[in-house]
């Protein structure tokens, strides 16, 4: 398995969730920003399509709050 940790400001990580975060799924990920100093963990996959282009979704039943909380 690879393991990324990843540090960075609230509403960058907000806009990050709104974009790889299904557009139908309705998530306090997408509307909330993450706590000062708060800790989420969550599974990012990668997909190819049919001729080869990559493309990532973030699984929105992995987020889960470690620390703090959105």
């Amino acid at each position: 398995e690879n393991h990324v940790i990843v540090g960075g400001h609230s509403i960058y990580f907000r806009s990050f969730f709104r974009t790889f975060m299904p557009y139908t799924e309705d998530h306090a990920a997408k509307s909330k920003k993450i706590v000062n100093c708060g800790v989420v963990a969550l599974d990012l996959l990668k997909f190819k399509n049919e001729h080869g282009k990559t493309y990532y979704m973030i699984d929105p039943k992995t987020v889960n709050v470690v620390y703090g909380g959105f």
